[in-house]
């Protein structure tokens, strides 16, 4: 009955979304595809033409199918914002048919192994450390010494200590020991968590969205429709799924006059991931219709001192201590020119290197970090200094998007915190901050990108014809589905 009541504009949409899904979902499982983890009883299933895992043609098919499909998914979005953009001029678009949508997009991803990232690897591996006694905050995963809970955690983690709150690692034990002390079973749960998660973001976003005044299906297409969300949250399994659930929820609880219960929303996010922290002082500053900064300054005080006392509470139940909070600066043993601020570093290492001075990369990588995050800093102080109770929610994912950024590594998934939160008011929003969206979430969608060696490697005619093949499909695609006008519709 959803289906038959369905705009008509909407159906192309819906379809392509699912099919791009499908096809992402059947290249990354291919057996030797660079965007998934398939070492033995790493997932449950993958494909093989039967040439031989290492094949060059078939690794090639694999990355192409991804590709074709991350274009038919963003295309697809592109469609139905267009679409709901528009909607006076067509046929009313609820909420439930874009949650079918969404349905309908989700249901392949559900099925394939985390994509993009081996995080839900290290994740388990965590809780098996609990299980064993040993703690995630003073050894890494390389302490389990060996077998399957080890072998699919990346190296570059291997010897990092962890960086989330007790309530996940505890949480992350009790699947372990849910599923027998069985690394897909761990995976399935992860997956389950992811799915709420987003259930809980589709369900929060228009409820924040419709108490600021502005679009919920708007709201819903830019947030949760949106491909980076996707696939990185659902596909990738990554815990900042269950963060931004709790902040989505405790927004959507405190514009309707609960704020207490949103600060504590707000606590067990950051018992995920610290971020969510800071949308307790968002909820502090624009919980009551009082302008007087002092007054509101105090409130603040007052939110802070809860969450810690929520903190504090977890985790003397969890037993683990605070190590973790020190834990969080671990992300910054990757040094990489495409995160802002690690990037400034290297450049003036590099120039007073020219110069003679020396290179002294890690003290100018360190100083660069530095900054970035103070930016980040003066950033959301003078965001929320401006906001209101109809602006926070923005106001906040501006910050939150800034963090992100300017941290000292950003990995596309950090981008969700603030893209769902500015999405929130995206209807109402410039032609800049949506294209900001547009741009970080398509960019986002498809950084993983394999390497050249994968490309250019054996079979140069092949790669040369497929994608020549996938280029001229993603443009004929782009003109006849998102940019070839259309006739008004009556």
């Amino acid at each position: 009955m959803i289906v038959r009541n369905m705009p008509p504009q909407l159906r192309p949409a819906l379809l392509s979304g699912f099919i791009g899904s499908t096809c992402a979902t059947f290249g990354a499982s291919q057996s030797a595809s660079p965007f998934t983890e398939h070492s033995g009883g790493s997932w449950f299933f993958q494909w093989s033409l039967g040439t031989g895992a290492g094949d060059d043609n078939e690794r090639l098919l694999g990355v192409l199918l991804v590709y074709a499909g991350l274009v038919l998914i963003i295309g697809s979005w592109l469609s139905i914002v267009r679409l709901v953009r528009a909607k006076p001029r067509l046929h009313k678009i609820e909420l439930r048919h874009l949650a079918l949508t969404l349905a309908a997009w989700a249901v392949p991803l559900l099925v394939v192994a985390p994509l993009f990232s081996h995080d839900a690897y290290s994740y388990a591996a965590q809780g098996q450390m609990l299980s064993e006694g040993i703690s995630p905050y003073s050894h890494g995963a390389a302490a389990l010494g060996g077998g399957p809970w080890l072998a699919h955690v990346d190296p570059i983690w291997r010897q990092s200590i962890a960086p989330y709150g007790p309530g996940w690692e505890r949480l992350i034990e009790g699947y372990v020991v849910a599923s027998g002390h069985h690394l897909l079973g761990v995976l399935v749960l992860l997956r389950i968590t992811a799915l709420i998660s987003l259930a809980a973001i589709a369900w929060g976003i228009p409820a924040v969205a419709r108490s600021t005044g502005h679009d919920p299906a708007q709201a819903f297409v830019w947030a949760v429709l949106n491909p980076l969300v996707l696939l990185t949250l659902l596909g990738g399994m990554h815990n900042d799924a269950l963060m931004l659930a709790f902040v989505v929820v405790a927004l959507a609880v405190a514009q309707r006059g609960h704020p207490l219960l949103g600060v504590v929303s707000c606590a067990l996010g950051a018992e995920v991931k610290a971020p969510a922290l800071l949308a307790v002082v968002f909820l502090g500053w624009w919980a009551s219709e009082d302008q007087d900064p002092a007054r509101r300054v105090a409130r603040i005080a007052g939110y802070v001192a809860l969450a810690a006392l929520v903190l504090a509470a977890v985790s003397a139940v969890g037993e683990l201590g605070w190590g973790w909070i020190h834990a969080a600066v671990t992300p910054g043993k990757v040094v990489s020119w495409l995160d802002p601020a690690t990037a400034v570093g290297l450049g003036l290492s590099h120039l007073t290197s020219a110069l003679g001075l020396g290179a002294h990369q890690s003290t100018w990588t360190a100083v660069s970090r530095t900054a970035g995050l103070a930016v980040a800093a003066a950033t959301a102080i003078w965001l929320l200094v401006r906001s209101d109770r109809r602006s926070g929610p923005e106001a906040l994912g501006v910050s939150l998007l800034t963090l992100a950024l300017l941290g000292p590594v950003v990995w596309p998934w950090y981008e969700t915190w603030g893209i769902a939160l500015m999405a929130s008011a995206a209807g109402g929003a410039g032609a800049l901050k949506r294209q900001i969206i547009i741009g970080l979430s398509t960019l986002g969608a498809v950084a993983d990108f394999p390497s050249s060696r994968i490309l250019f490697g054996g079979t140069r005619g092949l790669v040369v014809a497929g994608w020549a093949v996938l280029v001229v499909g993603a443009a004929c695609y782009f003109w006849f589905v998102i940019l070839r006008p259309r006739e008004p519709v009556p």
